[in-house]
């Protein structure tokens, strides 16, 4: 190739490149604002669960929003109002609801204590259908000492599939510990109502657990996934034609 066709290409070269800049460009906005969306932080703020028995009133931890909430105890467990619920983000990225307040049970009771508490969640009217719910994840700081147990169990939709638990329990001897559970979920925008029971109950000592995270993962609804990694693969294969 003579100097000046090869001038030639190269300009050719430097031209369509720039021509496709502004699509590329526009791909990307698109694919950052759609991260964006998903990556809404988290209030730090906590709220009373008493606050959250209003009826109508909701919560938003991140793409979720928490509703419907119901709270009901007897024995030692707390009140209402001596609860906090605060948003957070978990350190695998997903948001949820850090409950806190002191659950328990000693041996003044003569029986068990226990709480229950449900609440329904979906994703963000700005995010549906956009976004699937498709895991649920329970940590906590579940402790005995003497003879006890301490356990939370959380059910799905009433599903005998989609079932965690955590717990602390020395009725039979050394004490036997599980402090997170998790369970996946057929992938769906809401759930209808998660059910948490906190049982408590101190023959010798105490058991107890005073913060436990309620957490779910999200992921695109398959046909929005189809999309992205469509466009994504449209993008590789332009970018290595240029």
């Amino acid at each position: 190739m003579t100097p000046l066709r090869l001038s030639r290409a190269i300009a050719a070269r430097r031209a369509a490149h720039s021509a496709s800049s502004p699509t590329r460009a526009a791909a990307r906005a698109c694919l950052v604002g759609l991260l964006a969306l998903i990556a809404v932080s988290p209030s730090a703020m906590a709220t009373p669960m008493s606050d959250l028995l209003i009826p109508g009133t909701t919560f938003d931890s991140g793409p979720l929003r928490f509703a419907d909430f119901n709270y009901s105890v007897n024995g030692e467990m707390p009140a209402a109002a001596a609860v906090q619920v605060s948003a957070i983000m978990n350190p695998a990225g997903f948001y949820g609801l850090r409950i806190e307040g002191v659950f328990g049970d000693t041996p003044a009771t003569l029986a068990s204590s226990g709480a229950g508490i449900s609440f329904s969640v979906s994703i963000l009217d700005t995010l549906s259908p956009s976004l699937f719910i498709d895991g649920a994840y329970l940590a906590g700081n579940p402790s005995v000492t003497g003879i006890g147990l301490i356990t939370i169990s959380e059910t799905v939709d009433g599903s005998t599939s989609e079932v965690l638990e955590i717990f602390a329990n020395s009725l039979a001897g050394s004490p036997t510990i599980q402090t997170t559970d998790s369970a996946a979920l057929t992938p769906r925008p809401a759930l209808g109502i998660v059910v948490e029971g906190v049982i408590s109950y101190s023959a010798v000592g105490s058991a107890s657990i005073t913060s436990f995270d309620q957490t779910f993962s999200v992921v695109p609804e398959p046909s929005t996934a189809l999309l992205l990694g469509m466009g994504l693969v449209a993008m590789g294969v332009r970018r290595r034609r240029l």
